[in-house]
C-alpha cells in the first residue's frame, strides 16, 4: 500500500512539474522566432529533466557527469520558480487589464523583463550562495 501511494503522488508530482514546464516553454517561445523553436524546446527540456537524471545516475556512480547535471538541473529550478512566479503575475495584470482594455502591447515585454530578472536574481544568488 505505501508503494503504491508512493508512486501515485510521485506521477502527480511529476505531471505538474511537467505541465509547469510546458507553461513556461509557451511563454518563453512566444519571443523565440520561429526557426528557433525546437531547439529552444529541446534546450528547456534537457534542462527540465537534467536534475531528475543527474540524482538517478548519481545513485549508479558518482562522476563529473552526475555533477554537472545535478548542478545545472538546480539552477534550471531556481530560474524555473521565478519564471513561473513572473509569468503567472504577468498574465494575471493581462487578464485584469483586458478587462478594462482591448489593448495589450505589453506582453512581450513583461516577458522578456521577467526572464531576465529571473536569470539575474538567480545567478546572484548562486554568486552569494558562493561567497
Amino acid at each position: 500500500m505505501r508503494s503504491s501511494t508512493f508512486y501515485i503522488i510521485f506521477t502527480a508530482i511529476l505531471l505538474v512539474y511537467l505541465l509547469a514546464n510546458v507553461y513556461i516553454l509557451q511563454r518563453i517561445q512566444k519571443l523565440v522566432p520561429h526557426h528557433y523553436k525546437i531547439f529552444t524546446a529541446a534546450f528547456i527540456s534537457i534542462l527540465a529533466i537534467s536534475f531528475l537524471v543527474g540524482r538517478i545516475l548519481e545513485r549508479y556512480t558518482v562522476c563529473s557527469a552526475s555533477d554537472f547535471l545535478i548542478w545545472i538541473g538546480a539552477l534550471w529550478l531556481g530560474i524555473f520558480v521565478y519564471l513561473l512566479f513572473g509569468f503567472i503575475i504577468v498574465d494575471s495584470i493581462q487578464g485584469i487589464v483586458h478587462l478594462f482594455t482591448k489593448t495589450t502591447n505589453f506582453q512581450k515585454a513583461a516577458y522578456c523583463i521577467v526572464i531576465v530578472a529571473s536569470i539575474i536574481i538567480s545567478f546572484a544568488g548562486y554568486i552569494n550562495a558562493r561567497t
